[in-house]
């Protein structure tokens, strides 16, 4: 009787991780990144400055209000080449085969938000009590200037 108790305990176990997705939750680190994409630096631009920032403020604020959580943003310079599409579509096939899923109605929000924006282009996908988003800049005055913001909020 025993043995069949921690049988079943061991089979309870093993449906409730797989119920959640399994493995330990994503990190930014663990995120695919987009092929030859380069990690912007602290102090070398402002938009690291800001990301780095955003995260300390994020974590702060979690613990005075006394809620879990966190959100992990880092910042990247894409290749002069690299499009909305192409980086969209990465994602797409790197998330997705990894179980995460995109929400329909966020979806078509931030697809209405991207038309005719070629400055500032946004997707996320779900999975679990995680979210994240991309967000691809452009910068206006120098159309290969690129840069990619992965953010990554967890409950």
């Amino acid at each position: 009787m025993k043995l069949i108790g921690k049988i079943t305990f061991v089979l309870l176990v093993i449906t409730l991780i797989t119920a959640c997705g399994g493995g330990p939750p994503a990190t930014v680190a663990t995120l695919p990144l987009y092929p030859g994409a380069t990690e912007l630096q602290a102090g070398e631009s402002t938009i690291a400055d800001t990301l780095g920032q955003n995260n300390a403020t994020d974590a702060a604020m979690r613990e005075a209000m006394g809620v879990g959580g966190s959100t992990e943003q880092k910042g990247y310079r894409l290749p002069a080449d690299a499009t909305w599409d192409q980086v969209k579509a990465y994602y797409d096939e790197q998330l997705k085969g990894q179980g995460w899923q995109t929400n329909s109605t966020i979806s078509a929000v931030m697809e209405q938000a991207n038309a005719g924006n070629d400055v500032f282009r946004t997707a996320n996908w779900q999975k679990g009590g995680q979210n994240v988003t991309v967000v691809m800049l452009t910068l206006p005055t120098d159309a290969t200037q690129k840069e990619l913001i992965v953010s990554l909020s967890s409950q």
